[in-house]
């Protein structure tokens, strides 16, 4: 990034500098400050994207029900510097089989889901989940849900929102190309991601849908049986006016193979 402002020659050695960067086949960008005011508002975005890159390193990443890494996993772990541990499904049972009921009744009232079908099996998940990432120090997790699902008969849905909305970047069915979409998203805004199917759109407006919304995103929400199975649960939200919170950026990287290009 060449920086230059006015007077004392600056953008002159800018322009200097810029143009033997071009014949080195180098990229950069120029920034010029025309007053000084403007230094914190045109450098700020890249000092938060130097954070975010530079943090990519310290993600810790839990991915449960695996007794090994995947191959997108180690494709990850390479590409961002960041480390994954595969969690067994026997840690996740005894973690799960370890929470006791007067957790889940305190935890079901602070979330808002007591009350709804099945929500005293989906709130020990969460409290599992929470447990395994607290005690393990992940800043991160991802599951394959429908598996996790067969095994358990309840959804990780409401985990992953409930530990988004905390912080902790928490990506469903093992995709870690969210995972790290999350994470650049809550880095960059302070806001939790979503990961979001496009159902419809218009000239101004779209439909979107999936059952981990963070709550943080949206002004009420309802806890409704899995789409695809009927299990407790999901979560499904709008606020007053019936649409996501501010203004949204919508991102999508490629396939698995954009880890090795």
């Amino acid at each position: 990034i060449l920086v230059s402002f006015k007077g004392d020659n600056s953008l002159a050695s800018m322009l200097s500098a810029a143009s033997r960067l071009r014949a080195l086949g180098l990229r950069f960008r120029s920034i010029y400050l025309a007053e000084p005011g403007d230094a914190e508002r045109m450098l700020l975005p890249y000092v938060r994207g130097e954070g975010v890159v530079r943090g990519l390193r310290e993600l810790r990443v839990a991915l449960v029900g695996k007794e090994d890494l995947t191959l997108e996993a180690l494709r990850f772990a390479s590409r961002t510097g960041g480390r994954v541990e595969p969690i067994p499904y026997d840690k996740v049972e005894k973690a799960i089989g370890g929470v006791g009921s007067d957790e889940v009744t305190v935890a079901a009232e602070e979330l808002g889901v007591r009350g709804a079908v099945g929500f005293r099996d989906a709130v020990k998940v969460y409290l599992a989940f929470k447990r395994i990432v607290g005690e393990g120090g992940y800043n991160a997790v991802t599951v394959d849900c429908f598996e996790f699902i067969q095994r358990f008969g309840v959804t990780p849905c409401l985990a992953l929102s409930a530990l988004n909305d905390e912080g902790v970047v928490a990506a469903c069915e093992a995709d870690f190309r969210s995972l790290l979409l999350l994470y650049v998203a809550l880095r960059s805004s302070g806001m939790p991601g979503w990961i979001s199917n496009v159902v419809d759109y218009g000239p101004e407006e779209a439909l979107l849908a999936h059952c981990t919304v963070a709550s943080r995103l949206i002004e009420q929400k309802r806890f409704v049986p899995h789409f695809e199975t009927g299990l407790p649960l999901a979560i499904l939200g709008v606020d007053e006016e019936g649409g996501l919170h501010g203004r949204l950026s919508f991102t999508r990287l490629p396939g698995v193979t954009c880890w090795s290009c």
